[in-house]
């Protein structure tokens, strides 16, 4: 029926078939001369540039704000808007970013459950530049039906409104977002198994985001994060969300062994295996 409507002209070619993969990008370190004078380049274009401190060692100054000779000088604050997660987790993450890069924080403290289309457009009407949905990271008390669809529903229908919300303010009220989510990607079996099937719960966020990432015309940035979340593994997040140069292109993994990038890939190399 489809050759017939001309959808379809023969067998469809070898290399059409892809698949997604978690590809090691990490972001330079900060703890040389070199990634110094790279991070004056960035900051010169963006006004932006990496966080003043070491993520991986000791937190010590990396710049001289006083004397950096960019265009724009010290770095923007920023004002943040935070949907926090029931552990408080994403407020703990906030104590890593230099006051160099904040103005403002609010974090909201209403469950998530509870907050209506009027209230969500009453939080973000103020105006923000970077957005941060951590509600991604709440679980369910159990891995039964009830109580993982408990939370995933309120999840949803929070962050549903939360884009719909976006789009009907004024362009320019929210500059960003980011989505962060609890090993929504994890291929540890040991993992899954201690854990069980609510580790999966919000798993919906990631679609969710691929879409909003679309409509919505601001940079988004999904972040898929460890189930124990370590300190060094919240600086690392830290640094995501603020050094800004890379914030929106992609959907990344933060681990404490790495950082992880998603990309779209031919399936050619792992069909040899099938082949022999």
């Amino acid at each position: 029926e489809l050759e017939k409507n001309h959808c379809v002209k023969g067998p469809m070619p070898e290399q059409m078939s892809y698949l997604t993969e978690w590809f090691k990008e990490d972001l330079p370190p900060l703890d040389d001369d070199d990634n110094r004078e790279f991070d004056k380049f960035l900051k010169s274009f963006q006004g932006i540039g990496f966080s003043p401190r070491d993520p991986l060692q000791a937190v010590k100054p990396l710049i001289d704000w006083e004397t950096f000779d960019t265009p724009q000088g010290a770095p923007k604050k920023r004002k943040v808007l935070i949907f926090s997660d029931g552990c408080g987790l994403c407020e703990g993450l906030m104590e890593f970013v230099p006051e160099e890069f904040v103005a403002k924080t609010q974090i909201v403290d209403t469950p998530i459950g509870e907050l209506a289309d009027d209230g969500m457009s009453s939080l973000l009407r103020p105006g923000w530049d970077l957005v941060i949905f951590a509600s991604g990271l709440d679980e369910p008390a159990s891995s039964s039906v009830d109580d993982i669809l408990r939370v995933q529903g309120a999840v949803m229908k929070a962050f549903l409104s939360l884009v719909q919300s976006i789009q009907k303010l004024d362009t320019g009220t929210i500059k960003s977002l980011a989505v962060i989510t609890a090993d929504t990607h994890a291929e540890d079996a040991e993992l899954h198994a201690e854990v069980g099937a609510k580790i999966l719960t919000n798993a919906g966020l990631f679609g969710m985001s691929n879409t909003a990432r679309m409509e919505l015309n601001i940079p988004l940035q999904y972040i898929d994060t460890e189930y124990y979340l370590s300190a060094k593994t919240l600086q690392s997040i830290a640094r995501e969300l603020f050094i800004g140069e890379g914030f929106g292109q992609d959907s990344v993994r933060i681990l404490e062994k790495g950082r992880y990038v998603l990309r779209h890939i031919m399936t050619t190399a792992y069909e040899v295996r099938n082949r022999e």
